[in-house]
């Protein structure tokens, strides 16, 4: 994808340089400073809303119930330890 992305970028740089010193240059474009806060700014709405949706998602699925257990799980090289805690309290 790079080299394809390299070959554009030198054979539009090569098709469209300017040929002499003397030809006339165009004249630059004056934008729209309201249009170019539009597409900066609703870009940047919808990247912070999809964030705070993702969020509230990831604590929602990630919290646990007040009621679960503390299990304790430690990996040995020929076993599995695990441990649960049952009268644990949990400090929420």
């Amino acid at each position: 994808m790079t080299v394809i992305i390299f070959a554009a970028v030198a054979l539009f740089a090569f098709r469209y340089r300017r040929r002499s010193p003397e030809a006339p240059m165009p004249p630059p474009i004056h934008g729209s400073v309201a249009l170019e806060i539009t597409w900066s700014v609703i870009p940047f709405l919808i990247m912070i809303v999809m964030f705070v949706w993702g969020t509230a998602l990831y604590f929602e699925y990630y919290t646990p119930p007040r009621e679960a257990l503390d299990v304790y799980v430690t990996g040995k090289q020929w076993m599995w330890k695990s441990t649960v805690s049952r009268w644990s309290t949990r400090d929420q």
